[in-house]
């Protein structure tokens, strides 16, 4: 975001309409997806970091390293899923964001995994990719769960 939006006045009129909701969907459906409309309708420019649009299905050789014949379901699941298209890719190609300089991980790739990756490949993966403590990782899924 740059410095017009920043000190316009429909960011301040975002930022105070905000109250808490009782579910993840009303947040995402009236904070995340309308910031975008409404900064839109504003007259400002929007536009994501990274355009899953775009992006191709995942390839064999990416969810390759997770499948398992000692975990047929998850791997089925995997297989199946990530064929699909338009996918989440901040949970199923993570890093692709990161190549693109987008450094995010969703916490529901590491709590909930709908697309069946094998976690274990996904957090050695990260120390690789990071020198970020995941600790302070382990530590969130402990207390969220």
């Amino acid at each position: 975001m740059r410095r017009p939006l920043l000190e316009s006045d429909a960011w301040a009129e975002f930022w105070r309409g905000i109250v808490p909701l009782a579910s993840k969907r009303e947040v995402v459906e009236r904070y995340e997806i309308g910031f975008s409309a409404r900064m839109a309708a504003a007259g400002f420019r929007v536009a994501g970091l990274y355009d899953a649009t775009t992006a191709s299905p995942a390839t064999l050789g990416e969810v390759w390293p997770h499948l398992s014949p000692r975990h047929p379901r998850r791997s089925w699941r995997l297989i199946r899923k990530s064929r699909r298209l338009p996918h989440n890719p901040s949970e199923l190609t993570w890093w692709r964001l990161w190549e693109a300089g987008v450094p995010y991980l969703k916490v529901g790739l590491l709590r909930v995994n709908h697309y069946g990756l094998d976690l274990d490949r996904v957090l050695v993966d990260l120390e690789r990719r990071t020198p970020y403590d995941l600790g302070l990782i382990h530590g969130h899924l402990r207390r969220c769960g």
